[in-house]
């Protein structure tokens, strides 16, 4: 799950001021999910718009803005209501905004901050728990990732920093490596951690990354 969260209606106002005309596209994917780019967003945006003096001549949901295909078709399909259109603004993630640039032969403005992948722990409440490294080393953590619940990133922890189990950095959450040695003493593994690792292989996370199936 991608997490995002609205820019200021200023600064949208702002990137849109040379155009009159602008069309709304949101993701019914994962903007849907954290309430920034879903139906009902959109038709907030395009509300909002009206009021600043802006035409919307089209309100449209896409499942997945990233998913070029996807989006080829949509616009496709909506030729007629995306007529006369100046600029998009996209309610997605940075790479929505991106797929949406290559697709439409308009200026694309970006709607929302793009802020992490996470997971979701309830309805509203997201945390970061992976950086996308490249290099997973979660079978030998618990299941628990250092790289990202760590803010220094430590691999071979901890610290030494952290005060009754919470974090130095962020007192409001607990060591990612105390949690860490707590599930290996519950799963009885604890002579996992005598094992040093290695430096992290940061040529394993080039960017800009690609891979492509057997299907593609």
């Amino acid at each position: 799950m991608i997490i995002t969260r609205s820019k200021a209606l200023e600064s949208i106002e702002r990137s849109l001021a040379p155009h009159r005309k602008v069309s709304v596209i949101g993701c019914g994917l994962c903007a849907a999910t954290c309430e920034t780019g879903g139906e009902k967003e959109v038709r907030q945006i395009a509300r909002l718009l009206g009021e600043k003096g802006k035409q919307v001549p089209a309100e449209l949901m896409v499942d997945g803005v990233c998913h070029k295909r996807l989006l080829e078709l949509l616009a496709r399909r909506e030729k007629g209501r995306l007529d006369g259109t100046e600029a998009i603004l996209i309610l997605a993630c940075g790479s929505g905004v991106q797929t949406a640039a290559e697709v439409f032969d308009l200026p694309v403005i970006a709607g929302l901050d793009t802020l992490f992948l996470g997971q979701i722990r309830r309805h509203g409440d997201f945390r970061e728990v992976c950086s996308l490294c490249g290099d997973c080393i979660l079978d030998g953590d618990a299941s628990i990732c250092p790289i990202t619940r760590c803010p220094k990133s430590l691999v071979n922890g901890p610290c030494g920093g952290a005060e009754e189990g919470a974090c130095e950095v962020i007192r409001e959450n607990r060591c990612a490596w105390i949690e860490i040695y707590e599930e290996r003493s519950r799963r009885g593994s604890l002579d996992a951690l005598k094992e040093i690792r290695s430096p992290r292989d940061h040529s394993r996370h080039t960017r800009p990354g690609r891979v492509k199936t057997s299907r593609s």
